[in-house]
Formats: structure tokens, C-alpha cells, sequence
């Protein structure tokens, strides 16, 4: 297995992994570390020394379910900010109660009924 990189967020649901941290702003791990004993659900694993590509880029961008939701589409929800510590990736974004898809996703946040996706497709583990 190689840990790969995430190219931007995205948010899909249930799962639980995001949650509703007040006044319109949501955030979870984006990538949680492990290692090679412990891979995640996708047979994968990030560590402390993985390179996320994430040095010159201050934000991500935030599309609802890969873009596949025919209403959505990939429209750019915001700009998530990623924050790197011993645990992993946090990704931490503000939606504004402006729109039925917002209103949705933060009632969905408030419910732990979310999860961000690192929008990358699988690849050759070897």
C-alpha cells in the first residue's frame, strides 16, 4: 500500500465524520492517520510524513457528493480550510444558511449524518 493525496474535499453523507461547530460552520477529519496495520475503510493509509500537496493551498474546495447529484452538480459549496495535527487532516468550512442545499447540509452536519471524501479515485495499492 502507498498513502495517496487528496486533490479537494468533498462532502457526502452519512457517515458522521463532520459536524455542525456553530454559527454556520462545519468541520472533521478529512484523513485520519494510521499505518499500514490499521489501513482505513478504503484499504489505505496516511501518516504524519504524507504529503498532501497542501503547502501553497490555503483552502479547498467543497462540492456536495463528487459532484454526481444531478440538482448540484458541482457546484462549489465554499472553501474548506485543512489543519494538520498528530491526528490527521481537519477540515474545517462556513456555509451560510442562504439556499435549501446549505440549509439541508447544515441540518445534516447538526444530525452527524456527514463524512468529507478525499475525492480520489482507487488505485494500485503496490
Amino acid at each position: 500500500m502507498k498513502p495517496m493525496k487528496p486533490p479537494d474535499v468533498l462532502l457526502q453523507g452519512p457517515s458522521g465524520f463532520v459536524k455542525s461547530l456553530g454559527g454556520g460552520k462545519i468541520g472533521g477529519y478529512g484523513v485520519l492517520f494510521t499505518s499500514v496495520n490499521d489501513p482505513d475503510r478504503e484499504d489505505e493509509f496516511f501518516h504524519q510524513g504524507t504529503d498532501f500537496d497542501l503547502d501553497d493551498r490555503g483552502s479547498l474546495p467543497i462540492f456536495w457528493h463528487h459532484g454526481l447529484d444531478p440538482t448540484i452538480k458541482r457546484r462549489k459549496l465554499s472553501r474548506g480550510i485543512p489543519l494538520i495535527d498528530g491526528k490527521g487532516v481537519f477540515v474545517e468550512t462556513t456555509l451560510t444558511r442562504t439556499d435549501d442545499v446549505s440549509e439541508k447540509i447544515l441540518d445534516m452536519a447538526e444530525r452527524e449524518q456527514l463524512a468529507w471524501s478525499r475525492g480520489v479515485e482507487r488505485q494500485s495499492q503496490h
